[in-house]
């Protein structure tokens, strides 16, 4: 080989590391890049998570005070509606009380404020019982409906949760675990 063909090597060579020191740079520019990126992504999920785990509480101790409340709003319209129908039983036997003594003092004439105020104030409190059974009745409806509107946020963030974690395991290159597993790998794998 001559002079000149070595040195055409030699700078072809030269040129060839820089052209392959520029890729490595370049790729460990975007190696680094992912890196941050996912940091961050692991950042907001841990952000996503503790904001999902305080929703879920949260919800959790709504529907717990709820269902103590629908089973007290349970045993309150119980109550009344066994008050409407005692009356109900009081009312019409009265009336036919009423009805038997007044054919029997037919002959007699009695002053009959006494027995129709007892039996007016008897009327408007099944009136008023009614009413209240009826606002119990609606308040039940849309303590379930809120319920049923609960359970279904609820669920949404459970999905929403498991989406998250199944994208952080595509970003980590992990595989994916099964449900039952994810908990204990969070509970021990939280550290990294």
């Amino acid at each position: 080989m001559t002079n000149a063909e070595l040195k055409q090597a030699i700078i072809a060579v030269v040129q060839r590391k820089d052209e392959v020191e520029a890729k490595n740079s370049a790729l460990s520019k975007g190696c680094e890049e992912l890196t941050r990126r996912a940091e961050s992504l692991e950042e907001e999920l841990q952000t996503v998570r503790k904001e999902t785990a305080s929703r879920s509480e949260d919800l959790q101790s709504k529907i717990q005070a709820l269902n103590r409340e629908n089973e007290l709003l349970k045993h309150q319209l119980k109550r009344y509606v066994g008050v409407v129908q005692t009356m109900r039983r009081e009312r019409s036997s009265s009336l036919s009380k009423e009805t038997a003594e007044a054919v029997s003092a037919i002959p007699v004439i009695q002053p009959a404020t006494e027995p129709l105020r007892f039996r007016a104030d008897s009327i408007n409190e099944a009136e008023h019982y009614e009413k209240k059974l009826v606002q119990v009745t609606e308040m039940h409806g849309e303590l379930m409906e809120f319920n049923e509107r609960l359970h279904i946020e609820l669920l949404r963030k459970e999905l929403e949760l498991r989406r998250l974690r199944s994208q952080l395991a595509r970003y980590r290159g992990e595989p994916m675990e099964e449900e039952g597993q994810s908990g204990m790998a969070q509970s021990t794998g939280q550290g990294r």
